[in-house]
């Protein structure tokens, strides 16, 4: 990119643990506030993985997280179909939610011109969401597991029945049916186009996926496309 290239942030929004704008975001770090917590038992129950057998099979260590907590989207107001924002991954919601708000601090769409605005996003794996999701989608190959693991047991036929229906049963309780938006749902790349498909931008739409440094290179992809 040209030394000589003038380029402008002229509107932000961001949601980071026990900050929900760029303002309190800043005022954490001067303040040297840490976010950063232990995992809550209702995201994961960490005496279920052998803490006391850490590099073993389905050990874990002791982690720190630092989570959203107490957000919500309103899909109404983000005109979301009910079916298509329940099979959806919330990554989705919360990138389109960030982007109408630093869309709206500039004062909408009025002064933009779609046609020449694109959408990059930052992503890696999506979200937790669309891999829970997987299970409910994998219920046949763990239906299969099920059978094999009552063969050979003292377990009766009829019981064995029983225990398939209950535990698919219970699978579909957590987790909603697929349907034809699971697959879009669970994809990096669609966080971007929906975005671009919501505004009506048309200069292009994709997702960055570079591990931890995917929103720098976000960010120089930007900059490098405004200046070309």
């Amino acid at each position: 990119m040209p030394t000589n290239s003038n380029i402008a942030i002229v509107a932000s929004a961001c949601r980071f643990p026990d900050a929900a704008s760029p303002s309190e975001l800043w005022a954490n770090i001067v303040e040297g506030r840490r976010s950063f917590r232990a995992m809550p038992r209702e995201r994961i129950d960490l005496t279920r993985y052998a803490p006391d057998l850490v590099g073993e099979a389905d050990s874990i260590t002791p982690i720190r997280a630092g989570l959203l907590t107490n957000w919500r989207t309103n899909r109404g107001v983000l005109r979301i179909p009910k079916t298509t924002f329940a099979a959806t991954d919330l990554t989705h919601w919360l990138a389109l939610e960030l982007a109408a708000e630093a869309i709206g601090a500039i004062g909408g769409t009025d002064g933009i011109d779609r046609g020449q605005t694109a959408v990059i996003v930052a992503n890696t794996l999506t979200g937790e969401f669309s891999r829970a999701a997987l299970l409910r989608m994998r219920l046949p190959f763990l239906d299969d597991i099920l059978v094999r693991a009552c063969t050979g047991t003292e377990l009766s036929p009829e019981i064995g029945m029983q225990l398939r229906s209950s535990f698919a049963a219970e699978l579909r309780r957590h987790f909603p049916d697929p349907n034809e938006d699971s697959l879009a749902g669970g994809l990096a790349n669609t966080i971007a186009g929906r975005i671009a498909n919501h505004f009506d931008f048309r200069g292009g739409a994709y997702s960055v996926d570079s591990a931890c440094a995917s929103s720098l290179v976000a960010v120089a992809d930007a900059a490098n496309l405004l200046v070309s």
